[in-house]
């Protein structure tokens, strides 16, 4: 306390000791006599030390009770913000599902027809030869219609990505591949599809494979070179747990 404001309230004996936190100090507290002067006792002196003490411990408290507090009303926020955006991924889910199963009848409806007829086509020319256009042609759309009614089922599990099951097969990769290159360069001239060694029978979902090879063979064929012959080679490596695949071609991208 300062000696000036002491001297004006005639303070003789004063005891003052700081109000600490962490290290900080808070304030004073203090008791003085103003009749006579005192000699304070060690008795005096504790007690005061520990009212101090006490003092910052309860001070503490309440900044320990003021954090919890600014916690529970974060968390509370939270909890709220959390539940708002369950309730609108649980929307967006709703319509992808209506979406996807949309997709899926819209889609599955023309492939019938597609099957129908292709299935009418090849009576009708059943007496081609197996080698002839007409019959490869036939063939080749009827793999295709059987290749989207495949991805049109699997629409629903792609829309549910973390309930999508895996609808695992022996799935030879070679044959795959040689059903989406006929279908990708149908009516694509100079571009030839090398396989070197041997392509792997895989336990996987015929599906999603599918859809992996063909975006990457289309993305080949779309920007294939124009000038020259285009090419596009694939090779597997069998790893310790896995078959790693590379596609490679002399394309302009």
């Amino acid at each position: 306390m300062d000696q000036h404001v002491l001297s004006e309230l005639k303070v003789l004996s004063f005891l003052a000791t700081p109000i600490l936190l962490k290290g900080s100090e808070l304030g004073l507290i203090g008791i003085h006599h103003c009749k006579q002067i005192h000699h304070w006792s060690h008795d005096e002196i504790d007690l005061v030390e520990t009212v101090a003490a006490q003092l910052g411990v309860l001070i503490q408290s309440s900044n320990v009770l003021k954090e919890q507090e600014k916690l529970a009303n974060s968390l509370a926020t939270m909890n709220q913000d959390l539940s708002k955006l369950y309730v609108e991924l649980a929307a967006k889910d709703e319509q992808i599902d209506r979406f996807m199963h949309l997709i899926s009848h819209d889609l599955r409806a023309p492939i019938v027809a597609i099957e129908g007829l292709v299935d009418l086509l090849k009576q009708m020319f059943k007496d081609e030869p197996a080698e002839s256009k007409l019959r490869r042609y036939l063939d080749l759309i009827s793999k295709s219609t059987t290749q989207i009614t495949g991805l049109t089922a699997a629409l629903l599990d792609y829309a549910r990505l973390g309930q999508s099951t895996l609808h695992l097969e022996q799935v030879d990769t070679a044959e795959l591949v040689r059903e989406i290159w006929a279908r990708c360069t149908l009516g694509v001239s100079n571009i030839d599809l090398e396989i070197f060694g041997t392509l792997p029978v895989v336990h996987a979902d015929r599906a999603r494979l599918t859809q992996v090879f063909q975006n990457i063979l289309e993305n080949a064929v779309k920007y294939r070179r124009l000038e020259g012959q285009a090419m596009v080679d694939i090779t597997c490596q069998e790893s310790e747990n896995f078959w790693q695949f590379a596609v490679n071609d002399n394309g302009i991208g």
